[in-house]
């Protein structure tokens, strides 16, 4: 598949993130060229390149297991949003940028409860952008990545 293709492929997709993220993933991994995600086992050793991690979180005085949606053992951490093309989540209207910063919040949220921390932790509209933070000294403070400027990378930019 070809940058081109998967931007006419996806780029009319929107609010359904749960029925688009793997496909979308599973065809941007084909794009770019690289291995796809493996089948999940529930072995954490063995799950280092998954959809749907889990990871076990305190939250409210208990624990609870959150589910990171693409994950890559010593890479990287990807949360999914999908915004849309008109509506309350239009594509960079505020409830959008919104979305995308709590999308933020929760990547964050899993990252601070990995025993390794992945040096990049990303956030995907899917059909749409990737937003990439970095951390490479395992801080988990996580910065825009190269910048707070570039940080964005749109889907109909990925061929150049």
């Amino acid at each position: 598949m070809t940058f081109d293709q998967l931007l006419q492929r996806w780029q009319a997709s929107g609010e359904a993130e749960r029925a688009n993220k793997d496909s979308f993933l599973n065809e941007l991994c084909d794009a770019l060229g690289v291995e796809r995600p493996l089948p999940k086992t529930n072995d954490s050793q063995a799950d280092s390149y998954v959809f749907e991690k889990d990871v076990a979180r305190t939250k409210a005085g208990g624990l609870s297991i959150g589910r990171i949606d693409l994950f890559k053992r010593g890479a990287f951490l990807l949360e999914a949003k999908q915004g849309a093309a008109s509506g309350p989540r239009r594509r960079d209207s505020p409830a959008w940028n919104q979305m995308m910063s709590d999308a933020h919040g929760q990547a964050l949220g899993y990252a601070a409860h990995l025993d390794e921390p992945p040096p990049f932790l990303l956030v995907c509209d899917v059909g749409y952008c990737l937003d990439v933070y970095a951390a490479f000294d395992g801080s988990g403070a996580y910065r825009p990545f190269p910048d707070g400027l570039r940080k964005r990378i749109f889907l109909r930019d990925l061929a150049q």
